[in-house]
């Protein structure tokens, strides 16, 4: 796994007002490919790009960009079927080809499981970033 110099665990501790993402950012990208082919499953091309882009951006700076944030809650609505019931998401199409029998559904499930576990953990250390999951108004 590569990580920036600048974002050690010991120095992102260091860092005052920025988010110690050392467990989401270690999660995304060991399975990064999986999150990507899952997201892709579930939403196409969107879902592979909001992977990327997440990854991008943990990985590019210390303290994540509204874009890195904007990423992350677009994949955790798309792992989680948020909008698989709207006919005007592209989801909703997806999903409808999607066999529950598949056994790609559940390895999206343990994806999504592991995904909240580590966002759950780190929101226990640090509920202030939980503003950072919200949706813009």
């Amino acid at each position: 796994m590569f990580v920036p110099k600048a974002i050690t665990a010991q120095s992102t501790t260091a860092l005052a007002g920025i988010p110690d993402l050392t467990d989401l950012r270690h999660f995304v990208l060991s399975y990064r490919e999986a999150l990507a082919n899952a997201a892709a499953l579930l939403a196409g091309a969107r879902g592979a790009r909001s992977v990327e882009l997440l990854a991008a951006g943990l990985t590019e700076c210390a303290e994540p960009s509204r874009r890195t944030w904007a990423a992350l809650r677009d994949l955790l609505g798309i792992l989680t079927l948020e909008h698989v019931h709207d006919p005007d998401r592209e989801e909703c199409a997806f999903f409808a080809v999607l066999e529950p029998t598949d056994p790609r559904v559940e390895e999206i499930c343990l994806l999504t499981d592991g995904l909240r576990d580590v966002l759950e953990q780190t929101l226990s250390e640090q509920p202030d970033m939980l503003d950072q999951l919200q949706p813009a108004a």
